[in-house]
């Protein structure tokens, strides 16, 4: 078989809107519920694995919780309306919601005027390098480092919830286990998420997924992959945005993936997957095709 359909028939990784749904559901029973009942234990000083106690608190510790989208893909909807123990004003569609109503009903529903919420959980649905997320840059005014992105963005929006919550959970259906693990790295040199950040995934991909140098010897068909986007890449596709990345003949953040979402591609995946290029000297285009939002 050709090169190019081998890949979409044996290596291409296609989520559908049905499976981000079961990530989702996964995402709260699977991963969230565990951490608010061990917070529980560790709290009420409980012995290990005395769940049937931890459960008699749980739907008070639940209601201190607050859930927060941080964009469209996070489908905080679903998330909401699937997981029914969930109380409407404890859930943010988007993370630039204003939030002193949800703090006010937190206080009429418990009944303690100083009440705070003490866990956040920020849902998102992929990340594939955590660019967005967290980065460091070269201030141009005085040339140290400083971290920027839309973790430090949200912390603008609701500083007194992150500064009075004990911790603080990124949560992605899907995310590369280097995304989570750059992000966890920089938050914990911020000081509003410094000891207190951690982050879940309903589903991690694996680094041998991959199309990038490292995986070369893995395999043929990873190295025929691999020459296939030498042969057709060429650097007028990079902009000035993809090169903040690094380009995107390996996908954004030479991220290398094989992935698709229902919803779009991401930008991490393999260029030829995602972008046209009719006019080429090799033309083609693309069977997925991304939808960027800086256009």
């Amino acid at each position: 078989l050709p090169i190019s359909l081998r890949f979409v028939r044996e290596r291409l990784i296609f989520v559908s809107q049905r499976e981000m749904q079961e990530l989702a559901r996964s995402m709260y029973y699977d991963l969230i519920v565990p951490e608010i009942l061990e917070a529980i234990i560790q709290r009420e000083r409980l012995r290990p694995f005395q769940y049937a106690a931890a459960y008699q608190r749980y739907p008070s510790a639940l209601r201190r919780c607050l859930f927060i989208g941080l964009s469209d893909g996070a489908k905080i909807d679903f998330f909401r309306r699937h997981n029914v123990e969930l109380n409407q004003e404890q859930v943010l569609p988007y993370y630039r919601t204003a939030d002193k109503e949800y703090i006010a009903r937190l206080r009429d529903d418990t009944g303690d005027l100083s009440a705070v919420f003490t866990t956040v959980f920020l849902i998102d649905d992929f990340t594939g390098s955590g660019y967005t997320l967290l980065r460091e840059e070269r201030d141009e005014d005085t040339g140290h480092p400083k971290i920027l992105g839309s973790l430090q963005r949200l912390y603008e929006h609701h500083q007194s919830i992150i500064d009075q919550a004990q911790a603080v959970y990124l949560c992605h259906y899907i995310a590369t286990a280097h995304a989570h693990s750059k992000v966890r790295e920089l938050a914990q040199r911020l000081r509003p998420y410094a000891g207190k950040f951690n982050t879940l995934s309903a589903l991690t991909l694996s680094p041998q997924l991959s199309i990038i140098p490292e995986n070369l010897s893995l395999d043929e068909r990873t190295r025929d992959i691999y020459e296939l986007c030498d042969r057709y890449f060429s650097l007028d596709y990079n902009n000035a945005n993809t090169m903040k990345g690094g380009g995107i003949k390996l996908g954004y953040g030479n991220q290398g993936l094989p992935l698709v979402l229902y919803s779009n591609t991401p930008n991490n995946s393999l260029f030829f997957i995602w972008y046209s290029a009719p006019d080429a000297t090799h033309p083609f285009r693309a069977l997925f095709r991304r939808i960027d939002r800086h256009k």
